[in-house]
């Protein structure tokens, strides 16, 4: 599902001999006959990581990363290779949030539709897309307090952000918020000396603003014992069309209704059954019947409990069951845990 590759600390991937690669990643089921699953372009540099991510959910027998340098390049130097797969079910247009327990449901906003710019005194990088550009290669060494990085949507254009991440060289900070409406602008500014040979810490107030005059802060990202390089900024909006859906699981006759219990945390107004969906399979995810839920009470102070059954009469027969949960209409919301039962 997943391919990262990581060059040597002190050489990248060729000590700069070639501008930079195309890394594809390949699945095979014979070892000769290779078909492409994903590819990415990264810019050589000290350190540098590459992800690939399938577009495919196909399985396959073998799987390599296969790499094109750009021209100049005599050696290839790996310092580490990771594979991932598909653990349980699938998911797309979402992230779990391990501190939470949840799975939250954002869409990365693409940088191609805004306007970026930068204030203040920031430190070694190219220009302010370097940040957004998604290549991971390093963009930034230090921001002075004040300085900030800012994000115009464009005229007719307000969109609501809610959440922003930022990768460093060796660990990525994030900070999510309840959604406090669609805005033109939105921005970073630093609050710290960030980033110097001397800081162990970077702090950021996340702003907007309808007019770039009057800011609003939102919240405060925070990250300790990062490393001096900033990689990547990337915002994210509530996901629209984002599913989460469970592996297989064997039911021991063809089961005729099935009823879903959800924890679920809208973190803003949530009509369920139009912004979110829950469906359920009893033939491995070729057909879906929804399941009409209805809040049956709080779980706890943010989390309600959601329940529904589904008539799967209508289905073709069979005993693979499966749930899955979407989102529509860019509602922001939370998933803590989904259980199914069925007779």
């Amino acid at each position: 599902r997943r391919l990262r590759m990581w060059g040597a600390s002190d050489y990248g991937f060729s000590s700069s001999d070639s501008p930079n690669f195309t890394i594809t990643l390949q699945g095979s089921n014979d070892n000769v006959t290779w078909t492409d699953l994903g590819s990415t372009v990264v810019a050589d540099a000290n350190g540098v990581m590459a992800e690939v991510t399938a577009t495919t959910l196909a399985p396959y027998a073998y799987h390599r990363a296969h790499v094109v340098s750009s021209g100049g390049a005599y050696a290839f130097k790996l310092a580490e290779i990771q594979f991932f797969e598909v653990a349980a079910g699938y998911s797309s247009g979402q992230s779990y949030d391990l501190a939470a327990d949840c799975y939250s449901f954002f869409s990365k906003l693409p940088a191609s539709t805004s306007t970026l710019s930068t204030t203040g005194a920031i430190y070694w990088y190219t220009n302010v897309a370097d940040l957004f550009d998604g290549d991971g290669v390093n963009a930034l060494y230090s921001a002075d307090p004040g300085s900030t990085f800012a994000v115009d949507f464009g005229a007719g254009n307000a969109t609501k952000v809610t959440r922003w991440e930022i990768d460093f060289l060796n660990s990525t900070a994030m900070v999510e918020w309840s959604p406090a409406g669609s805005h033109r602008h939105w921005r970073l500014r630093c609050t710290d000396a960030l980033e110097n040979s001397s800081s162990t810490t970077a702090a950021w107030a996340v702003e907007y603003s309808d007019d770039a005059g009057t800011w609003v802060q939102v919240a405060t990202l925070t990250a300790a014992g990062i490393n001096s390089i900033t990689r990547e900024m990337r915002l994210y909006e509530p996901g629209n069309g984002v599913l989460v859906s469970s592996a297989v699981l064997a039911a021991a006759s063809t089961p005729v209704e099935a009823r879903l219990v959800l924890l679920h945390q809208p973190m803003e107004t949530v009509t369920l059954n139009t912004d979110l969906i829950a469906e359920v399979s009893r033939d491995d995810g070729t057909s879906w019947t929804a399941v009409t839920l209805a809040a049956e009470g709080a779980f706890d102070a943010t989390t309600t409990i959601l329940s529904g059954t589904a008539d799967l009469s209508a289905q073709p027969t069979g005993t693979a069951m499966r749930w899955r949960v979407r989102t529509l209409n860019s509602r922001c919301q939370r998933l803590h845990g989904v259980w199914i039962q069925w007779r």
